[in-house]
C-alpha cells in the first residue's frame, strides 16, 4: 500500500526517531527475538514469492513546507521538489544529498537545481549562483522563483495565441471607442513573435487591458502602476460582466481629486485621505473578483500603497484574463440556450395556436350548414 501510494496521504511507516527503517529490519528482528529457531523469516516469505523490499530514506521524512523563503530553500531540497511538480521529471530528486549538515552539500543540491532549470530552458537564471541561494539573497530567490513559475506555469495557463484571438475580436467591435485601435491590432502576432515567452504574454496583456480600458478614459501604461488604484481592474470586470459591476459604482462617483502639500486632497467641498478613492476602487474589485471565482489569491494581495513586482501582477492579470473569457463564453452559451429555448416554446404556441384554429374551422365548415338550418328553422326565412 504504501509503494502503490494507496494510502490517503503518503505518510511514514516508521517514526523519524525510531532506529528500524525497513520492513526487512522489523522482520528480522522479529524473528531473531520470537523464532530464532527458524532462522531468518525473511528467506521462508522469498521461497513463496512473498519479497520485502520498502526502506525508509531521509527523503521520505523530509518535511517540505515552507516558513521563510531566505532560510527554507537553502539545501536545494524543496526546490527540486517544486522542479518535480511543474516539470513532472522524476530524477531530480533522487540525486539529492540528505541531510545536508556541511555547506558544501547545500552547494552540491544547489547546482544540481540550477543546472536543472537552465537544462528545462528557464530563462533570466544566468547570473544567479548557489551562494545567492544558501546566503538567502531575497532578490535573487524571488527572481528565481519568478522565472520558474512564470516558464512552467504562465503559458499553459494563458497562450499568446488566445489574448491575441481575444484582442482582434474586441478591437472588431462596431464601438466608437476602439475604432482608431483596429488597424495597430493588425499585425499583432508579427509585433511580438520574436519576444521571450513572458515577454510576449506580458506585452499581449497590456495591450489587451488598453483596448478595453480606453473605452472607459481610464489609460494603462503599464501592468503595475496602472493597476494599483484597482480602476483598471474594475474596468475590466464591467466590460465582460456589466451586471456584475455597474459603470457608476466604480467611474459615476469618481472625485475630482487637486493634491496639496498637507498630504490632503480636496475634492469639492469635503476633503478625502490621498488614495482613498483607489483602495475604495481596488476593494470593490477585490469583492467582485472573489464572486466570480477561479483566481487565486495573488490578486487579492495587491496594496496601492506597497505596490509588488510587475511579474506579480502579469501573474494575477492572465489569471483574470483566463477567468474573464471563460466566464463571457459561459455567459454567450447560456444566452444561446436561452435563445433557442424561448424559439422553440414561441414556435410550440404558435403550432398549437394554428393546430386549434384548424380544428375549430375544420368544425365550422363541417356544422355550418346544419348552423344555418337551425337558424332558419328557428327564426324563419328572412
Amino acid at each position: 500500500a504504501k509503494e502503490k501510494r494507496i494510502l490517503g496521504k503518503d505518510q511514514c511507516l516508521f517514526n523519524k526517531s525510531s532506529s528500524v527503517k525497513s520492513s526487512r529490519e522489523v522482520l528480522e528482528s522479529i524473528s531473531t527475538d520470537c523464532m530464532g529457531v527458524e532462522g531468518l523469516i525473511v528467506k521462508h516469505l522469498e521461497r513463496y514469492g512473498i519479497f520485502v523490499y520498502h526502506v525508509q530514506n531521509p527523503l521520505d521524512e523530509y518535511e517540505f513546507s515552507i516558513d521563510n523563503l531566505a532560510v527554507d530553500l537553502k539545501d536545494g531540497v524543496r526546490l527540486a521538489k517544486m522542479i518535480e511538480l511543474l516539470s513532472h521529471n522524476s530524477d531530480i530528486l533522487s540525486v539529492m544529498r540528505i541531510p545536508t549538515d556541511s555547506r558544501e552539500l547545500k552547494c552540491q543540491n544547489m547546482g544540481i537545481v540550477l543546472k536543472t532549470l537552465r537544462g528545462l530552458g528557464v530563462p533570466n537564471i544566468s547570473d544567479i549562483t548557489s551562494t545567492h541561494i544558501i546566503d538567502g539573497h531575497r532578490p535573487r530567490i524571488l527572481q528565481l522563483l519568478w522565472a520558474t513559475v512564470s516558464h512552467f506555469r504562465l503559458p499553459s495557463v494563458l497562450p499568446p495565441s488566445r489574448i491575441e484571438r481575444e484582442i482582434v475580436r474586441i478591437a472588431c467591435l462596431k464601438t466608437r471607442e476602439n475604432i482608431k485601435m483596429r488597424y495597430e491590432t493588425l499585425a499583432l502576432g508579427q509585433r511580438h513573435e520574436e519576444e521571450g515567452e513572458y515577454e510576449r504574454i506580458a506585452a499581449l496583456l497590456l495591450e489587451w487591458s488598453r483596448i478595453i480600458c480606453c473605452q472607459y478614459n481610464v489609460a494603462v501604461k503599464d501592468l503595475m502602476n496602472s493597476f494599483t488604484d484597482g480602476t483598471a481592474f474594475c474596468s475590466l470586470i464591467h466590460f465582460y460582466h456589466p451586471m456584475l459591476l455597474p459603470k457608476k459604482e466604480f467611474l459615476g462617483t469618481k472625485p475630482i481629486v487637486q493634491k496639496i502639500s498637507s498630504g490632503v486632497a480636496v475634492v469639492g467641498s469635503s476633503c478625502l485621505k490621498s488614495g482613498e478613492y483607489e483602495s475604495q476602487n481596488l476593494s470593490l474589485a477585490k469583492g467582485r473578483v472573489s464572486k466570480l471565482g477561479g483566481i487565486p489569491e495573488l490578486f487579492a494581495g495587491i496594496d496601492p500603497f506597497h505596490p509588488q513586482q510587475e511579474k506579480s501582477f502579469v501573474i494575477g492579470i492572465s489569471y483574470l484574463f483566463s477567468r474573464l473569457t471563460e466566464t463571457r463564453e459561459e455567459v454567450v452559451a447560456a444566452f444561446s440556450i436561452q435563445s433557442w429555448y424561448r424559439r422553440s416554446r414561441r414556435l410550440a404556441a404558435f403550432k398549437k395556436k394554428i393546430s386549434s384554429a384548424r380544428l375549430i374551422l375544420n368544425r365550422w365548415r363541417k356544422r355550418k350548414k346544419l348552423y344555418f338550418r337551425n337558424v332558419r328553422k328557428k327564426y324563419g326565412e328572412s
